[in-house]
C-alpha cells in the first residue's frame, strides 16, 4: 500500500504566492490533500486536484474541559461541522482546551460529556471528530498533552465519527511510546501528523525522531490514512515538503 500525503496549510502558505500556484506546487511536492485551509480556497484546491482533508474547530485553549465553554463551543462546532459537511470536508479538528483549575480527571469527563452531545449531530452529518493531543512545550497548559487522553475518549465514544489525531511531533516530545501506542490503538487513529524535533521543522534523518522505525510500525499496525506534514519551515517551504514527502515515500 502507498501512502497518500497532506501539507497543513499554516505550515507552508505564503500570502506573496498566488493562490493556484500555491495547490499546484502542492500537488507537485507530491501531496494529495491540504489540511485546514480556508472553505473559500476549494475551487483553487480542487483545481490542483487535491482534497481539503480537515478543518480545524475552535476550543484549543478555552475548551470543552470547561463546562463553562460548552454551549458557546458547542453551537460553534456544530457550525464548523455543518460547513465541513457541506463542503464534502471529512474532518474536524477538536481539543480539550487548557487546564483552568479542576483536575485532570474532571476536565476528561468534562470532554466527555461535551463531544458525547455533539457526536450524534457530527454522525448525522457524516464528519469526524478528531481529537488532537499537543505538547505544553508549544502549548502550555493544554489539558490533553498524553496519548491515553484521547484514546481513552474514543474508545468510550466506539464511533467511526471520534478518532485520534495523533501528531507524532507532539507524542514525542512528551516521551510517550509511539510504537506501543501505534500497536494497541490504530484502530483509534484517524489521522497523523509528521515533524521533526524538538524544533518541529523538517523530519529528515537529523532530527531526533525514529520515522522509519515509527512508519513500519504504523503500517505494520494498520494504519491506511493519510501522512500529513505538518513542519515549520524558515524558506522554501514548497521545496522542503517535496523533499519530505520523497524521504517518507522511501520509509
Amino acid at each position: 500500500m502507498k501512502y497518500q500525503f497532506s501539507a497543513a496549510n499554516w505550515c507552508f502558505r505564503r500570502p506573496d504566492v498566488p493562490l493556484d500556484d500555491y495547490y499546484a506546487g502542492l500537488a507537485e511536492a507530491g501531496c494529495d490533500a491540504v489540511e485546514m485551509a480556508p472553505l473559500a480556497d476549494l475551487p483553487a484546491i480542487r483545481r490542483a486536484g487535491l482534497t481539503l482533508l480537515n478543518q480545524s474547530g475552535p476550543g484549543m485553549v478555552e475548551g470543552m474541559n470547561n463546562p463553562a465553554n460548552r454551549e458557546r463551543l458547542s453551537s460553534e462546532l456544530r457550525r464548523a461541522i455543518e460547513q465541513a459537511a457541506d463542503a464534502g470536508v471529512p474532518q474536524v479538528i477538536v481539543f480539550s482546551g487548557n487546564r483552568f483549575g479542576e483536575s485532570d480527571a474532571q476536565g476528561y469527563e468534562n470532554c466527555r460529556a461535551g463531544y458525547s452531545e455533539l457526536l450524534p449531530f457530527a454522525e448525522r452529518h457524516g464528519v469526524t471528530l478528531v481529537l488532537e493531543m499537543l505538547n505544553p512545550f508549544d502549548h502550555p497548559g493544554y489539558q490533553a498533552d498524553h496519548s491515553a487522553f484521547g484514546f481513552r475518549l474514543a474508545r468510550e465514544f466506539n464511533s467511526p465519527y471520534f478518532k485520534v489525531l495523533y501528531d507524532v511531533y507532539h507524542m514525542f516530545r512528551q516521551q510517550q511510546d509511539i510504537l506501543a501506542d501505534f500497536a494497541a490503538n490504530m484502530e483509534l487513529i484517524a489521522h497523523l501528523h509528521l515533524a521533526g524535533a524538538p524544533r518541529r521543522d523538517f523530519p529528515g534523518p537529523e532530527q531526533e525522531i525514529p520515522y522509519p522505525e515509527i512508519i513500519a510500525a504504523a503500517r505494520r499496525a494498520g494504519y491506511t490514512g493519510y501522512l500529513g506534514m505538518e513542519f515549520v519551515c524558515a524558506q522554501e517551504p514548497l521545496r522542503q515538503l517535496k523533499e519530505s514527502v520523497a524521504l517518507f515515500r522511501n520509509y
